[in-house]
């Protein structure tokens, strides 16, 4: 009799696995696998934990699991990544910025086209005002040009002065053809400017300051405003105009 239990508690004792010895000794127990077969120690060798493991607790449970150390490839592809959310990050950063100063200036797309209407009259008057004093010169330079082609024509010496004063008035219509050519292309460039702050102003109506254009969805853009702007208080049904 009690060599029969003798013998079952030793054929418990043989049945006790890795992680009940720890569950009652109070280890932590490391399960990871070796050539594809599982395998349960107290510790997890170096060159083993590069590829994964478990940690089992004192109720035999997973209470960890460690994933594999990443490739070479994953890493040029983890840092290119962060890399690039780092970037654009900083485009944000930037456009937030530049968002913040734009809504300062104008609270709807229609303040936008204002001041460039505002602007481009500006340039558009100077324009008129140099292309007014060119004519003022072409009329001078006329006779004075027929005077002296007259002198040449005679073989006469030219009266003292005019070679200079023809010389002047020439320089004059050249300096003012620039500024001419300058102040279209200023106008150009207004023209341009503004059609970017406009869209960007339209842009804020609905994204928050900072969006980045390739993040926009033009035509979500389009149908909220166009939905705004039929709600719009006293307009009925009518677009605002």
């Amino acid at each position: 009799m009690r060599a029969a239990s003798l013998l079952v508690l030793l054929l418990a004792g043989l049945a006790t696995s890795p992680v009940d010895a720890a569950t009652k000794s109070g280890m932590k127990m490391y399960r990871y696998k070796v050539d594809g077969v599982l395998v349960i120690r107290d510790n997890v060798p170096p060159e083993f934990a590069k590829l994964g493991y478990e940690v089992i607790g004192k109720n035999g449970m997973v209470i960890e699991v460690v994933p594999p150390a990443p490739s070479s490839e994953e890493l040029v592809k983890r840092h290119a990544a962060q890399k690039a959310e780092e970037d654009r990050q900083a485009r944000i950063k930037v456009t937030k910025d530049r968002d913040s100063n734009l809504m300062r200036l104008y609270e709807r797309p229609e303040d936008v086209e204002r001041a460039r209407l505002r602007k481009a009259e500006e340039v558009n008057s100077y324009i008129a005002l140099l292309e007014k004093r060119l004519d003022n010169f072409r009329s001078k330079l006329e006779p004075l040009n027929a005077q002296k082609a007259g002198a040449e024509e005679h073989q006469r010496p030219l009266p003292p002065g005019l070679a200079e004063e023809i010389a002047g008035l020439e320089k004059g219509i050249a300096d003012g053809e620039k500024d001419i050519r300058d102040r279209r292309d200023e106008l150009s460039r207004i023209t341009r400017d503004y059609a970017e702050q406009y869209e960007r102003v339209r842009i804020l109506q609905v994204y928050p300051a900072g969006t980045l254009e390739e993040e926009v969805d033009f035509q979500k853009l389009d149908a909220e405003l166009a939905k705004r702007q039929t709600t719009q208080p006293g307009n009925g049904n009518k677009p605002k105009q």
